[in-house]
């Protein structure tokens, strides 16, 4: 079986039988994939105070400094939480990617 590793996408030979698949490459990616993981629940914790200030802020028509209304950055937040999360449950549940 062989995988890719999960920060680098460097192939990774697997022995088959023997043990749990291997998900990073050496000991520097499995690092590295530990502090995105760190950023990455950093970053969520901003966007969800971003979002819940948002949300909870009067209607009226101010516009961020991309000139967005507030539905739109409602939006863009909403968007790149789903996009950390999909990056954070990858490295954290090791992938389900197996090639050929």
């Amino acid at each position: 079986m062989r995988r890719t590793c999960l920060k680098c996408g460097v192939p990774i030979q697997q022995r088959e039988g023997v043990g749990r698949p291997r998900t990073y490459c050496g000991p520097a990616c499995r690092q590295l994939a530990a502090f995105e993981i760190r950023r990455l629940q950093q970053r969520l914790t901003v966007l969800e105070t971003q979002l819940s200030d948002l949300r909870h802020a009067p209607d009226f028509d101010f516009r961020d400094y991309h000139g967005r209304r507030k539905d739109q950055q409602l939006v863009a937040i909403e968007t790149e939480i789903v996009t950390a999360e999909t990056r954070l449950r990858l490295l954290l549940e090791g992938g389900d990617q197996k090639g050929p």
